[in-house]
């Protein structure tokens, strides 16, 4: 099944060395991502997204070294979101109203990337 995300939270997902080293060792293949409701991406640089692109993971399989079993992308990544304090959002508002809505979001501890 899918998992929708955003770039902020993709990049923290493969940034995090301590999640991914686990088992051993892990790296993942075969990955799928769609941009923006664009075209789907298997070569995608993920440090080239914006932190707020909206991104489907659709598919690939992450590998441990220590294991011959390979784990769906999606769900390893559900696994480490479960572990996260924070959580990445994507956002629409009107125009009208983005002061307000930063100024709700500082207000309860929240950061703008």
């Amino acid at each position: 099944m899918n998992v929708k995300t955003t770039g902020a939270e993709l990049k923290a997902f493969i940034d995090d060395d301590a999640f991914w080293d686990q088992g051993g060792g892990a790296w993942h293949e075969d990955t799928i991502y769609r941009v923006n409701g664009g075209n789907a991406y298997n070569d995608l640089d993920v440090g080239l997204l914006d932190d707020d692109d909206v991104v489907i993971i659709e598919g690939g399989h992450v590998f441990f070294e220590e294991s011959e079993e390979a784990l769906a992308l999606t769900t390893f990544f559900r696994r480490w979101r479960r572990q996260q304090n924070t959580i990445h959002l994507a956002v629409s508002i009107d125009k009208e109203r983005l002061e307000e809505l930063k100024e709700a979001i500082k207000a309860v501890g929240g950061k703008i990337h």
